[in-house]
């Protein structure tokens, strides 16, 4: 949309062809969206999705005047199953799969916010697995839901690149700051149901990850390259959120886990080898140093096989 009447026009709501806007989500990014939204003109809800209950973003959300519930899923699908208007439903950091009978309601247009370049890396912790990876940039993708998770077509994406330093906690950031830019992109033509979507590229390599789903299973493996050492600690680093749990590093027969790493840049040849300090374990790779800080011996020495 160019002309700046009809964007001020659907801005206000008087062309918007949705009755209401329900949001889904938790976090800083879904709070922002409910901000935006409560500016447009249209009836909306934002509805907490966290299993827990958040009393920070419930006070940041009442400072703010916004219409934030947290309630139980069930009557949350239960309303939308129900609604007759036309419904513009929005998942925004969204940790529940929403139900496909519900996306196949023809009242109900669903979005969803993906932290990745669809159609690499679905599923979740995707920040984590493009670091992992090795991929040179990752970035967000609005697409349109459907009972194929993150499977639908493409709203729009946004590129960040990957630095050889990044962590998933900084990306993750960039995430929500991309994501939000998006978002105020396309909502004038999403009210107005003027918004063009692409197919995504159909690829067969198995690139989901569940929930459960950890780089490296969790352990650091010593047989690697710095290079890839570097990605694994970087991947699983998501700072305060902790989102993974304690990396592990198995040797000699015991496994070691740690809380967090530094990681040095190094030049010339470099002996590899594994020392032991009373505080922090260092690692001496190609190119690479590593120290593993506030390391501790797990009580069953024997890693996990799956």
């Amino acid at each position: 949309m160019t002309e700046t009447g009809s964007r001020f026009d659907v801005l206000c709501g008087s062309r918007s062809v949705y009755d209401r806007i329900i949001l889904l989500g938790t976090g800083k990014l879904f709070l922002d969206c409910m901000e935006y939204t409560s500016r447009l003109g249209v009836p909306y809800a934002g509805y907490d999705m966290s299993e827990k209950t958040q009393k920070v973003t419930r006070a940041q959300a009442a400072d703010k005047g916004l219409s934030y519930f947290q309630i139980e899923k069930k009557l949350i699908y239960e309303e939308l199953r129900n609604a007759g208007e036309r419904i513009l439903l929005l998942s925004v950091i969204n940790p529940c799969i929403i139900p496909g009978d519900i996306l196949d309601r023809e009242n109900i247009t669903a979005y969803n916010c993906h932290q990745a370049l669809l159609p690499r890396h679905k599923g979740r912790n995707a920040e984590a697995w493009a670091l992992f990876s090795g991929d040179t940039e990752t970035g967000i993708t609005w697409h349109r839901m459907t009972a194929a998770v993150d499977g639908g077509d493409i709203l729009i994406q946004k590129k960040i690149p990957i630095s050889e330093t990044a962590t998933s906690f900084q990306i993750f950031r960039r995430q929500l700051e991309a994501a939000y830019e998006a978002f105020t992109e396309f909502m004038p033509q999403v009210l107005a149901g003027e918004e063009t979507c692409s197919r995504q590229e159909d690829i067969s390599d198995g690139d989901f990850h569940y929930s459960w789903e950890i780089p490296g299973d969790g352990y650091l493996d010593l047989s690697w390259s710095g290079e890839k050492i570097s990605r694994f600690l970087r991947s699983m680093d998501y700072g305060i959120l902790k989102t993974m749990p304690s990396p592990r590093v198995f040797h000699e027969g015991k496994t070691y886990t740690f809380k967090s790493s530094r990681i040095e840049r190094t030049s010339g040849e470099s002996e590899e080898q594994v020392l032991f300090e009373s505080k922090y374990i260092t690692i001496i790779k190609q190119d690479y140093k590593f120290t593993l800080l506030k390391y501790k011996e797990e009580n069953d020495n024997e890693r996990a096989v799956d």
